[in-house]
């Protein structure tokens, strides 16, 4: 039997809360169900409800991308009120303290300027 501690092992998931392109421009503004979706990874706009475009995906990628590199789940310390706060009021972002020093640096800017 494989030891199940020896690999990683990543699930996409929340399909059913994708929305396609309406726009010609490709980046047509959509709105959701408030607060649908896991805080941790949800973008400012999409923990506020508001309007969004694809940009909102493109801060979700940052955060998995976060996640894989450091090996852990982001805000893991934080309640869903308190990552809502923190994000939205604040502009947290996961602690980059937690990046291994040997990470690229190339990864580091795609990770922060997605998040941007």
């Amino acid at each position: 039997m494989k030891d199940v501690t020896s690999y990683i092992q990543i699930k996409v998931t929340d399909f059913g809360l994708s929305r396609g392109n309406q726009g010609q421009d490709g980046v047509a503004a959509s709105r959701m169900t408030g607060l649908a979706g896991t805080f941790h990874w949800m973008a400012p706009e999409c923990l506020k409800s508001e309007d969004y475009t694809t940009k909102a995906d493109v801060y979700s990628y940052a955060i998995v991308l976060w996640e894989i590199i450091c090996r852990e789940p982001p805000f893991k310390n934080l309640k869903p009120h308190e990552i809502l706060h923190n994000v939205v009021t604040k502009g947290a972002r996961p602690d980059m303290a937690s990046v291994p020093s040997d990470c690229p640096k190339e990864l580091v800017t795609i990770m922060t300027k997605c998040w941007e």
